[in-house]
């Protein structure tokens, strides 16, 4: 029997290094893709789908109109809104500028939801379409692939403390496609979630006064910054839309490039059961392979 050695990472090989009679010296066998189990139907897919993309149309509304949202602690009388500015754009500087001025509970409990809820819709795309869905998400832009290609080495190594310390999109792709077991994706996510949180709270009362001071001066500016920041928004937008790398576009197309990804692995099975029909001798039944005969 040859020993086996593995690369570190997740795309381990198993390398023989014995000169046995059934073996090859120095032959070198890739580690099998993940699991793609494809999702159940197309359907199945679009309730992923739909749900990420207004989630990202959120996320845009809540930027574009964050200055109007945006509480001002030299007048409280003048119009805010927090909550809803966290629910729609749970972004760090977003967190931090409203934490000391709602309720520490709804605090919680709206910017914990709104941090957790895409987090399965990822999740199931990885544990989907497994490589697939991993090359999905390393297309989606050059810096995402390398994040993506460095994050995947960290993963393979300390899969728990990864989602514990940043439950990313990338990250809750990779835990679909290892395979990582739904338990502790769910308790490193939602225990790091609250974690991160928390010291938010904290630091945001440690420098309360200096988040008091860019607040009033956002308020005095409030006009000119929520027509800045509707633009800028706006322009990234139609740029995208454009030039169909926008977030959205590539969301939309997901569908179909998810699914036709597993179609040739569906046509190579139906014709290898038609050629073992065909080359059937009359009178013989053409027999499927039982799990102990596949190669």
């Amino acid at each position: 029997m040859g020993t086996m050695a593995s690369t570190p990472g997740c795309h381990a090989t198993i390398k023989v290094v014995n000169d046995g009679p059934d073996s090859i010296a120095g032959a070198t066998v890739p580690e099998p893709a993940r699991p793609a189990l494809g999702a159940p139907s197309r359907k199945a897919l679009a309730m992923v789908v739909i749900p990420i993309i207004a989630l990202v149309v959120a996320n845009n509304l809540g930027n574009a109109f964050a200055p109007a949202m945006l509480p001002v602690p030299g007048d409280p009388t003048r119009p805010s809104n927090p909550l809803l500015l966290i629910a729609l754009s749970p972004a760090i500087r977003n967190q931090i500028a409203v934490v000391n001025y709602v309720n520490p509970w709804l605090f919680l409990g709206i910017a914990g939801l709104r941090l957790l809820v895409a987090d399965p819709l990822f999740f199931l795309l990885g544990r989907w379409y497994g490589d697939a869905g991993i090359a999905w998400m390393e297309k989606r832009s050059s810096m995402a692939g390398e994040m993506l290609r460095q994050v995947e080495q960290w993963f393979a190594k300390a899969s728990v403390v990864l989602v514990f310390i940043a439950a990313n999109n990338i990250v809750c792709v990779l835990a679909g496609a290892s395979g990582m077991r739904r338990l502790w994706f769910w308790v490193a996510n939602v225990a790091g979630t609250l974690t991160r949180l928390l010291l938010i709270m904290l630091f945001a009362d440690l420098l309360s006064s200096q988040i008091d001071t860019v607040l009033d001066w956002v308020g005095d500016y409030r006009p000119w910054l929520l027509a800045v920041s509707i633009a800028a928004v706006a322009v990234v937008g139609v740029r995208q839309l454009r030039s169909s790398s926008g977030e959205i576009e590539q969301l939309r197309q997901l569908s179909d490039d998810l699914a036709d990804a597993h179609e040739p692995d569906e046509q190579a099975d139906t014709a290898g059961s038609d050629e073992r029909a065909d080359t059937a001798g009359p009178g013989e039944r053409a027999e499927t392979p039982g799990p102990d005969e596949r190669a």
